[in-house]
Order: structure tokens, then C-alpha cells, then sequence
């Protein structure tokens, strides 16, 4: 996947941060918007692929697709 991507100036708007949190509110990630790649379902888990320092890294938390969605609803450049 790395070969397909295409580094991303910086973007004109400020960077904003997003917090994903799984079920048991133990586990968390922080991450920049414009670094969220992709999400995929995985029964009860959810795969968040992202860039970190410009480099792919995954996070597995324990929610839905429909928390990540919810989640990411004001950011309509983010598709399912």
C-alpha cells in the first residue's frame, strides 16, 4: 500500500485531531484526520489504518463501523 500512496502536502486548513475509543474505554487512539486512511469492520472490531510520521500503521479497537461513522460524520471527506 505504501507504493500507491502519494505523500500529501500539508493541508491549508489546521490540523485536527480525532479520538477513537474502544468499548472498554481502555483503549484509544489519537490521530489527524487527514492521516485516517481507511477503516474496516471486523465483527466487533474495528481496523483503523492511518499514516504515523508518514508511515502506515493499523490500530485495532473493540467498537462498531457505526461508531466509526458517527465518529467521522463531520468530516465529509470521509466516505464509506
Amino acid at each position: 500500500i505504501m507504493d500507491q500512496l502519494v505523500p500529501h502536502d500539508p493541508v491549508d486548513h489546521p490540523v485536527e485531531m480525532i479520538k477513537f475509543q474502544g468499548d472498554n474505554q481502555k483503549e484509544e487512539l489519537v490521530v489527524s484526520v487527514d492521516d485516517i486512511l481507511f477503516i474496516k469492520s471486523e465483527g466487533n472490531y474495528i481496523t483503523i489504518g492511518y499514516l504515523k510520521n508518514g508511515k502506515f500503521a493499523q490500530a485495532l479497537l473493540r467498537n462498531t463501523m457505526k461508531y466509526a461513522i458517527e465518529t467521522l460524520a463531520a468530516y465529509s471527506f470521509h466516505y464509506q
